[in-house]
């Protein structure tokens, strides 16, 4: 069975990514055609985690500038992110709904 998730990275659009279940950050990473650098981290749903790490349904994926001395100011630009990720999935959700309706 298959799940999307969506991978944001910053100054990048928000990409939405299909996976079978089992699937990982990684791959779902990989899979958006991103990549973690050295400097980076990996979040899931606000959070912390690793490459390894398995991804569910409505997930989402942001890659984000790693902790280099001032880790609050990073922390909160991931959050903002991550945020707008999760605004744009709900404006996506509603827009799918009024359609939905109106073909009615």
């Amino acid at each position: 069975m298959s799940f999307s998730v969506k991978v944001a990275k910053p100054s990048t659009p928000a990409r939405s990514v299909e996976l079978n279940d089992g699937a990982t950050v990684g791959d779902a990473i990989r899979d958006a055609g991103f990549t973690v650098g050295s400097n980076e981290v990996a979040q899931r749903n606000g959070s912390s985690c690793t490459l390894s790490d398995r991804v569910y349904a409505g997930d989402m994926i942001v890659i984000a500038a790693g902790a280099k001395g001032n880790a609050s100011r990073e922390a909160k630009a991931a959050k903002a992110n991550s945020k707008a990720v999760k605004a744009e999935a709900r404006d996506t959700k509603r827009a799918a709904k009024q359609t939905k309706r109106s073909s009615k």
